[in-house]
Protein backbone atom coordinates (compact mmCIF):
# COMPACT_ATOMS: atom_id res chain seq x y z
CA UNK A 1 0.00 0.00 0.00
CA UNK A 2 1.30 3.43 -0.88
CA UNK A 3 1.79 5.44 2.29
CA UNK A 4 1.85 9.22 2.39
CA UNK A 5 3.25 11.56 4.99
CA UNK A 6 0.94 13.21 7.46
CA UNK A 7 -2.28 12.07 9.03
CA UNK A 8 -4.39 9.53 7.18
CA UNK A 9 -7.83 9.07 8.67
CA UNK A 10 -8.69 5.41 9.16
CA UNK A 11 -11.89 5.73 11.18
CA UNK A 12 -15.36 5.82 9.59
CA UNK A 13 -16.92 9.22 8.84
CA UNK A 14 -20.35 8.12 9.98
CA UNK A 15 -21.51 5.24 12.18
CA UNK A 16 -24.51 3.49 10.55
CA UNK A 17 -27.56 3.32 12.81
CA UNK A 18 -30.38 2.34 10.46
CA UNK A 19 -30.79 -1.09 8.87
CA UNK A 20 -30.32 0.28 5.37
CA UNK A 21 -27.15 2.11 6.40
CA UNK A 22 -25.72 -0.99 8.07
CA UNK A 23 -26.50 -3.01 4.95
CA UNK A 24 -24.66 -0.46 2.80
CA UNK A 25 -21.59 -0.60 5.05
CA UNK A 26 -21.59 -4.40 5.02
CA UNK A 27 -21.92 -4.38 1.22
CA UNK A 28 -18.95 -2.02 0.96
CA UNK A 29 -16.81 -4.15 3.26
CA UNK A 30 -17.71 -7.38 1.51
CA UNK A 31 -17.02 -5.81 -1.88
CA UNK A 32 -13.56 -4.76 -0.69
CA UNK A 33 -12.99 -8.27 0.68
CA UNK A 34 -13.95 -9.88 -2.64
CA UNK A 35 -11.67 -7.55 -4.57
CA UNK A 36 -8.76 -8.28 -2.24
CA UNK A 37 -9.32 -11.99 -2.78
CA UNK A 38 -8.78 -11.58 -6.52
CA UNK A 39 -6.34 -8.65 -6.77
CA UNK A 40 -3.52 -7.09 -4.78
CA UNK A 41 -3.87 -4.18 -2.39
CA UNK A 42 -2.49 -1.63 -4.83
CA UNK A 43 -5.36 -2.28 -7.25
CA UNK A 44 -8.05 -1.69 -4.64
CA UNK A 45 -9.79 1.63 -5.28
CA UNK A 46 -12.84 3.28 -3.78
CA UNK A 47 -14.45 3.51 -7.24
CA UNK A 48 -14.12 -0.22 -7.80
CA UNK A 49 -15.34 -1.00 -4.29
CA UNK A 50 -18.45 1.16 -4.84
CA UNK A 51 -19.13 -0.52 -8.19
CA UNK A 52 -18.86 -4.06 -6.79
CA UNK A 53 -20.93 -3.10 -3.74
CA UNK A 54 -23.67 -1.63 -5.92
CA UNK A 55 -23.57 1.78 -4.25
CA UNK A 56 -22.55 5.22 -5.47
CA UNK A 57 -19.15 6.64 -4.57
CA UNK A 58 -21.05 9.37 -2.72
CA UNK A 59 -22.67 6.74 -0.51
CA UNK A 60 -19.30 5.10 0.11
CA UNK A 61 -17.76 8.42 1.16
CA UNK A 62 -20.61 9.01 3.61
CA UNK A 63 -19.18 6.16 5.66
CA UNK A 64 -15.50 5.91 4.74
CA UNK A 65 -13.17 8.84 3.99
CA UNK A 66 -10.68 6.74 2.02
CA UNK A 67 -9.44 3.28 1.15
CA UNK A 68 -7.41 3.05 4.37
CA UNK A 69 -10.57 3.43 6.47
CA UNK A 70 -12.23 0.57 4.56
CA UNK A 71 -9.22 -1.70 5.09
CA UNK A 72 -9.14 -0.81 8.79
CA UNK A 73 -12.83 -1.69 9.08
CA UNK A 74 -12.15 -5.00 7.33
CA UNK A 75 -9.30 -5.79 9.71
CA UNK A 76 -11.63 -4.98 12.61
CA UNK A 77 -14.33 -7.29 11.21
CA UNK A 78 -11.91 -10.17 10.84
CA UNK A 79 -10.34 -9.64 14.27
CA UNK A 80 -13.78 -9.67 15.90
CA UNK A 81 -14.70 -12.84 13.97
CA UNK A 82 -11.46 -14.37 15.21
CA UNK A 83 -12.30 -13.41 18.80
CA UNK A 84 -15.72 -15.05 18.43
CA UNK A 85 -14.00 -18.22 17.22
CA UNK A 86 -11.62 -18.04 20.18
CA UNK A 87 -14.50 -17.74 22.65
CA UNK A 88 -16.24 -20.78 21.14
CA UNK A 89 -13.04 -22.83 21.20
CA UNK A 90 -12.22 -21.89 24.79
CA UNK A 91 -15.78 -22.69 25.90
CA UNK A 92 -15.50 -26.17 24.37
CA UNK A 93 -11.90 -26.70 25.45
CA UNK A 94 -11.32 -30.23 26.65
CA UNK A 95 -7.81 -31.58 26.22
CA UNK A 96 -4.95 -29.12 26.15
CA UNK A 97 -4.89 -25.59 27.42
CA UNK A 98 -7.22 -22.70 26.64
CA UNK A 99 -4.32 -20.77 25.13
CA UNK A 100 -3.51 -23.56 22.68
CA UNK A 101 -7.18 -23.88 21.72
CA UNK A 102 -7.47 -20.12 21.25
CA UNK A 103 -4.43 -19.93 18.99
CA UNK A 104 -5.63 -22.86 16.92
CA UNK A 105 -9.08 -21.28 16.55
CA UNK A 106 -7.59 -17.92 15.54
CA UNK A 107 -5.49 -19.51 12.80
CA UNK A 108 -8.38 -21.62 11.52
CA UNK A 109 -10.44 -18.43 11.35
CA UNK A 110 -7.79 -16.91 9.08
CA UNK A 111 -7.78 -20.04 6.94
CA UNK A 112 -11.50 -19.71 6.16
CA UNK A 113 -10.69 -16.95 3.65
CA UNK A 114 -6.94 -17.31 3.14
CA UNK A 115 -6.55 -14.81 0.30
CA UNK A 116 -8.35 -12.11 2.25
CA UNK A 117 -6.42 -12.95 5.41
CA UNK A 118 -3.14 -12.78 3.49
CA UNK A 119 -3.95 -9.32 2.14
CA UNK A 120 -5.03 -7.97 5.52
CA UNK A 121 -2.09 -9.48 7.41
CA UNK A 122 0.25 -7.80 4.95
CA UNK A 123 -1.63 -4.49 5.21
CA UNK A 124 -2.07 -4.30 8.98
CA UNK A 125 1.52 -3.27 9.90
CA UNK A 126 1.31 -0.45 7.34
CA UNK A 127 -2.05 0.74 8.63
CA UNK A 128 -0.82 1.25 12.20
CA UNK A 129 2.77 2.33 11.71
CA UNK A 130 2.44 5.09 14.28
CA UNK A 131 2.00 2.48 16.99
CA UNK A 132 -1.51 3.59 17.93
CA UNK A 133 -3.69 0.61 18.76
CA UNK A 134 -7.28 0.78 17.50
CA UNK A 135 -9.98 -0.42 19.94
CA UNK A 136 -10.30 -3.86 18.37
CA UNK A 137 -6.54 -4.42 18.74
CA UNK A 138 -6.78 -3.46 22.41
CA UNK A 139 -9.63 -5.96 22.80
CA UNK A 140 -7.55 -8.66 21.11
CA UNK A 141 -4.56 -7.88 23.35
CA UNK A 142 -6.67 -8.05 26.51
CA UNK A 143 -8.21 -11.39 25.49
CA UNK A 144 -4.79 -12.95 25.03
CA UNK A 145 -3.60 -11.35 28.25
CA UNK A 146 -6.41 -13.14 30.09
CA UNK A 147 -5.52 -16.42 28.38
CA UNK A 148 -1.91 -16.06 29.48
CA UNK A 149 -3.01 -15.25 33.02
CA UNK A 150 -4.91 -18.53 32.90
CA UNK A 151 -1.65 -20.28 32.01
CA UNK A 152 0.75 -18.67 34.45
CA UNK A 153 -1.36 -16.61 36.87
CA UNK A 154 -1.28 -12.87 37.37
CA UNK A 155 2.10 -11.23 37.53
CA UNK A 156 4.25 -8.35 36.44
CA UNK A 157 5.41 -10.14 33.28
CA UNK A 158 1.97 -10.94 31.80
CA UNK A 159 1.69 -7.74 29.76
CA UNK A 160 5.21 -8.10 28.37
CA UNK A 161 4.71 -11.79 27.55
CA UNK A 162 1.42 -10.99 25.80
CA UNK A 163 3.11 -8.36 23.63
CA UNK A 164 5.94 -10.72 22.75
CA UNK A 165 3.58 -13.61 22.00
CA UNK A 166 1.32 -11.58 19.70
CA UNK A 167 4.35 -10.15 17.89
CA UNK A 168 5.75 -13.65 17.43
CA UNK A 169 2.45 -15.06 16.16
CA UNK A 170 1.94 -12.19 13.72
CA UNK A 171 5.49 -12.64 12.44
CA UNK A 172 4.95 -16.37 11.92
CA UNK A 173 1.63 -15.75 10.18
CA UNK A 174 3.21 -13.18 7.87
CA UNK A 175 5.93 -15.69 7.08
CA UNK A 176 3.23 -18.25 6.28
CA UNK A 177 1.63 -15.71 3.94
CA UNK A 178 4.88 -14.96 2.11
CA UNK A 179 5.85 -18.64 1.81
CA UNK A 180 2.38 -19.76 0.71
CA UNK A 181 1.76 -21.87 3.81
CA UNK A 182 -1.19 -20.04 5.38
CA UNK A 183 -3.53 -22.83 4.24
CA UNK A 184 -1.33 -25.60 5.67
CA UNK A 185 -3.61 -27.72 7.83
CA UNK A 186 -0.81 -28.26 10.35
CA UNK A 187 -0.40 -24.54 10.96
CA UNK A 188 -3.09 -24.15 13.68
CA UNK A 189 -1.69 -26.93 15.87
CA UNK A 190 1.92 -25.92 15.19
CA UNK A 191 1.31 -22.32 16.28
CA UNK A 192 -0.80 -23.47 19.21
CA UNK A 193 2.07 -25.63 20.47
CA UNK A 194 4.60 -22.85 19.90
CA UNK A 195 2.45 -20.37 21.82
CA UNK A 196 2.21 -22.62 24.88
CA UNK A 197 5.95 -23.39 24.79
CA UNK A 198 6.82 -19.70 24.35
CA UNK A 199 4.67 -18.59 27.30
CA UNK A 200 6.09 -21.31 29.57
CA UNK A 201 9.67 -20.36 28.67
CA UNK A 202 9.03 -16.62 29.00
CA UNK A 203 7.39 -17.16 32.39
CA UNK A 204 10.36 -19.18 33.59
CA UNK A 205 12.78 -16.48 32.45
CA UNK A 206 10.68 -13.83 34.18
CA UNK A 207 10.73 -15.82 37.40
CA UNK A 208 14.50 -16.20 37.19
CA UNK A 209 14.95 -12.45 36.69
CA UNK A 210 12.66 -11.68 39.63
CA UNK A 211 14.59 -14.08 41.89
CA UNK A 212 17.87 -12.51 40.79
CA UNK A 213 16.62 -8.98 41.49
CA UNK A 214 15.22 -9.81 44.94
Amino acid sequence: MKMTSGYVRTSPRKIPSQGRSRAAVQAILEAAARILESANLERLTTNEIAEVAGVSTGTLYQYFPNKSAIITALVEREVLNSLDAIESAVAMNGNGTALRSACEAAVRSLQERPRLSSALLAAEPLMFMDGEKPPFAVLQFRRFELLIEGEIGCGQCVESITSQLLAMLKGLLLNAVFTGKLEDQRLPSDLGDLAVQFVAKAHKQCGARSAHDS
